[in-house]
């Protein structure tokens, strides 16, 4: 693999939570752990390719424990600040913000922005349906933009040393992948 996939720095935002209402079952709260965990290392892999590259995360979450537009931009910021060339935002949101849309715009040309589609048959899903935002996909219902990479398959196949080879599926790792491919 092209030890040079990379160029500068990488900054992740994730929506996946860490923490659970105590209401919620223990099977639930062991799948989204899980899930988290395989995330990081489908990162971790990707990462082993490019000793110059820097992973961030950033928490876009209010006190509350809800993502805002504001934390999102304020993310955004802490990166142009901090020289960062591509984000992974992993989330998804059928509301169009107007200001999220218009700070991507606006630095398109300074950090490029990934996310996934996580829906089906053209219906919102925002920052991936942003015009200046790298979507990856795999619905043939989804009207791509030129920019976009549409995948087959969510699957990603992993060899983790010799003898251990991993299956991870989701849109997220598709936006991850599609952010190392370019």
């Amino acid at each position: 693999m092209n030890k040079n996939l990379l160029c500068g720095k990488i900054l992740i935002i994730l929506s996946h939570r860490r923490f659970f209402d105590k209401e919620k079952k223990k099977r639930e709260r062991k799948k989204q752990d899980c899930r988290i965990v395989d995330f990081y290392y489908v990162l971790e892999y990707f990462f082993q390719c490019n000793d110059n590259a820097n992973v961030y995360y950033y928490n876009a979450e209010n006190a509350e424990g809800k993502i805002t537009n504001d934390g999102i931009i304020n993310g955004l910021n802490w990166m142009v600040k901090n020289s960062v060339k591509k984000v992974n935002i992993s989330l998804s949101n059928k509301k169009k913000y107007l200001e999220l849309e218009k700070w991507i715009d606006e630095h398109k040309d300074t950090i490029k922005v990934f996310a996934s589609y996580n829906n089906v048959h053209n219906t919102n899903d925002y920052p991936a349906m942003f015009k200046n935002v790298y979507a990856s996909g795999t619905d043939s219902n989804i009207d791509y933009k030129s920019i976009d990479f549409h995948y087959r398959s969510n699957r990603i196949v992993m060899c983790h040393g010799l003898k251990r080879i991993m299956l991870y599926r989701g849109n997220s790792f598709l936006s991850v992948y599609s952010m190392m491919k370019n």
